[in-house]
């Protein structure tokens, strides 16, 4: 039987959101436009790939 999940040891943990604004910025700066566009490139790339 798989143990229980306690949330509130999932609580301190960052969110992806907070993870991409230390590194690329908030939303709507040109860094983080710039991420989010090669982003895209990428997932449309391969998505064209496959």
């Amino acid at each position: 039987m798989r143990p229980k999940i306690d949330i509130n040891k999932l609580k301190h943990l960052p969110t992806a959101e907070d993870i991409f604004v230390e590194e690329y910025g908030a939303k709507g700066t040109a860094s983080r436009e710039e991420f989010d566009a090669k982003a895209r490139a990428v997932y449309f790339w391969s998505y064209v790939r496959t």
